[in-house]
């Protein structure tokens, strides 16, 4: 009879496990452009994110953005009227919280569909966790994740604008720019309330954006500077 019971227990543990929502895993995918920086460090707090972009649609197709702003030592965010992007703390060990009042009569736009964070132009960098160890000076990184307390999955994220330190080529880690897309079969799904997720960001040194016009334009532009100086004789 305790045979049964402990087969009965075995069985009944093998079907919750069969039958027991799995926790999405989120699509990653990554564009081509590159940026360079003069250098990078770690642990970068909601302080330090100041100029980050952040753009926001629904599913109504409503869009909306702001620019991030410090609010304290170590905090900063975004904050529009139905909805603030924010993190208080160092960005490896603190989560990101979402806040959305869907329910309020000045903003009623449904779920949340895209979140756009661009930081090029700034000193901010989103540090994924591969490749490991990853840039010199960037240590572990992590890539975006819903907490798992929150509702904010299925997703899609869309990295890019990497980020080469110096001369050196861009290995995959370092990003400037990245897509939330909150979709299923492109359905928008959720997230319609609050949640919070993971994403590590780095510091990083004065950064110049090549573009491959403006490089030629600027050559060009040099070239006939020198004819002009160049004696008329020589």
């Amino acid at each position: 009879m305790r045979n049964w019971v402990r087969e009965g227990i075995a069985l009944g543990f093998a079907a919750s496990a069969v039958w027991a929502p799995a926790h999405a895993v989120p699509t990653y995918l990554t564009g081509g452009n590159v940026v360079s920086a003069l250098g990078v460090s770690t642990m970068t707090t909601g302080a330090e994110m100041v100029g980050l972009r952040v753009d926001v649609m629904f599913v109504d197709g409503f869009t909306d953005g702001g620019v991030w702003v410090m609010t304290g030592p170590e905090s900063g965010g975004v904050f529009q009227l139905g909805w603030s992007l924010s993190v208080s703390g160092n960005t490896f060990s603190t989560p990101w919280l979402f806040t959305l009042d869907s329910n309020s009569p000045a903003f009623n736009h449904g779920d949340l569909h895209v979140v756009q964070l661009n930081a090029v132009g700034t000193t901010t960098a989103f540090d994924r966790a591969a490749p490991s160890p990853g840039t010199a000076g960037s240590d572990i990184g992590l890539d975006w994740t819903c907490e798992p307390t929150s509702d904010c999955e299925p997703a899609t994220v869309l990295y890019d604008h990497q980020v080469g330190i110096g001369l050196l080529a861009p290995i995959g880690d370092l990003w400037q720019s990245m897509e939330i897309r909150f979709e299923q079969n492109g359905v928008p799904t959720s997230p319609s309330s609050d949640f919070t997720f993971r994403q590590d960001t780095d510091t990083l040194g004065v950064q110049a954006v090549p573009e491959p016009g403006s490089l030629a334009l600027l050559g060009a532009a040099l070239a006939l500077l020198a004819a002009r100086r160049r004696p008329a004789n020589a």
